[in-house]
């Protein structure tokens, strides 16, 4: 009420869905409550849902297959959001599973919760080429992909760029200091 009475016209909650659609820190009836309350005010309401990051011990059974999509980082493991969070693991959007979960969330939240829209945070899968890059198989294969696509009819400036024309074997660059 105190938002609207200020002259906003919409609001934006957290569905705290980003643990878990199955497992929300609040229950889907409080998350449904509130959107219902907002709406007798006469005020739209956007749920907040991050898109990079899922956590598996949260999740549920159907989730929990999501972690063999994560992402991988230079040294083979699995980033996490940031250091002091490393439940919340990144994921890999190259992976159609990946983007088939998104888009469930998205119609959990506008079908199931009834928000009017959605305000999406955390496009930060793949980050910045040569420090975040993800590096799970299928991301080093759309590497190779592209570098066959951009040196393979020009064996001469692979040679130059790389010291060989073998554009199948080529790892992504790196910024890691060698150990």
């Amino acid at each position: 009420r105190d938002a609207a009475d200020l002259g906003c016209n919409c609001v934006i909650l957290s569905g705290n869905l980003d643990l878990s659609v199955e497992a929300p820190q609040d229950s889907l009836e409080t998350i449904q409550r509130k959107i219902a309350l907002a709406h007798d005010h006469g005020l739209r309401v956007g749920i907040y849902l991050r898109a990079d990051y899922f956590v598996p011990e949260a999740g549920s059974d159907e989730e929990r297959k999501l972690e063999k999509f994560c992402q991988r980082d230079q040294r083979g493991l699995v980033p996490t959001w940031d250091y002091e969070c490393h439940y919340k693991k990144k994921l890999c959007f190259h992976h159609p599973e990946v983007l088939e979960h998104f888009k469930d969330r998205l119609a959990h939240v506008v079908g199931e919760l009834g928000a009017d829209f959605v305000h999406i945070d955390g496009y930060d899968f793949g980050g910045l080429e040569a420090h975040d890059a993800c590096r799970c198989d299928r991301c080093k294969q759309d590497f190779r992909d592209w570098l066959v696509r951009k040196y393979g009819d020009q064996p001469g400036r692979a040679i130059e760029r790389f010291g060989h024309n073998r554009l199948d074997g080529v790892e992504p660059p790196t910024t890691y200091p060698v150990v």
